[in-house]
Order: C-alpha cells, then sequence, then structure tokens
C-alpha cells in the first residue's frame, strides 16, 4: 500500500513539474551560420575580421581563450572552436525564427513556450543538446525587448 501511495505521489508531482524547451547546437544559427563547436575560422568567413583578439584562461576547462570582439558580439573560442558567445547587437539574427535584439520577448512565448511559462523577470533559457552543460539564454529589459542573447556553460 505504501508503494501505491508513493507511485501515485511521485507521478503527481512529475506530471506538475514543467519541462523547459531545449534546442540543438545546430539550431542555434547567427545569420543563418552554425557557431557552437564550429572551428574559430567560421567567425571571419562569417563576420570579418574582429575589432579584437584578446587572450584570457578558462579556469573551468583550464585552457587558453581566445575572446573574439565584434561589434555588438563577442565570441569565446577554446581550443581553436567557438564555445560560447554573447549577442549585444541588433544587426545579428539569431535561429530560423530571426530573434534579435530588441524583439519583445513575447516572440519566443509560441517559439519556446514551455521555457516562457518558466521565465523570470529579466531572463529566458533554453538548456542545449549536443554538446551538455551548455544553455541558450535570453535576457530582456522593464520593458519586455530583449537586450542580450548567449550561449554558456552551465
Amino acid at each position: 500500500m505504501k508503494n501505491i501511495i508513493l507511485l501515485i505521489t511521485l507521478t503527481i508531482a512529475s506530471l506538475s513539474c514543467k519541462a523547459q524547451n531545449t534546442i540543438n547546437r545546430d539550431e542555434i544559427t547567427i545569420n543563418g551560420h552554425v557557431i557552437i563547436g564550429e572551428n574559430k575560422s567560421v567567425l571571419i568567413s562569417n563576420f570579418g575580421q574582429p575589432l579584437e583578439i584578446e587572450k584570457g584562461y578558462s579556469e573551468m576547462d583550464e585552457v587558453d581563450m581566445y575572446i573574439y570582439k565584434y561589434d555588438g558580439a563577442v565570441f569565446y573560442v577554446m581550443k581553436n572552436l567557438i564555445d560560447s558567445f554573447s549577442i549585444i547587437g541588433s544587426e545579428y539574427s539569431l535561429t530560423k525564427h530571426d530573434i534579435k535584439i530588441g524583439d519583445n520577448i513575447e516572440k519566443l512565448k509560441d517559439i519556446f513556450p514551455l521555457s516562457y511559462e518558466k521565465k523570470n523577470k529579466t531572463n529566458l533559457s533554453l538548456s542545449i543538446i549536443n554538446p551538455d552543460y551548455k544553455f541558450f539564454g535570453f535576457s530582456f529589459n522593464e520593458d519586455n525587448k530583449i537586450k542580450s542573447m548567449s550561449v554558456g556553460s552551465y
């Protein structure tokens, strides 16, 4: 009897948990180009020469990294592969849904309904499938306008 009650309780609890949308790395495009996990040469061939390349160090991965700075975008490169990015410029369009800085967060409601439902006052995020331990995030202001979009590690 205790096992049945436990099973029913766990079932109800799992049904009431709200899942988060996920996205595959290949679906995260910038101006139509897959970026995450690609060779750093993709940056120059698609966005031109960066304004600056800064050398850094990833303590989490214990490797050198290079930070490619563009007007409105920053890309983090480790072991010659693009690991993460942050976009703040409206000249960049993300995913096939043409999501841009300045768009109303309502645009994401139908695209990522589970994550939209779980958003907080200033952020909405999705887990990335392959590679694991990465997220695709949106920050927005009090007017519900997207102010930054990024991929990072948990």
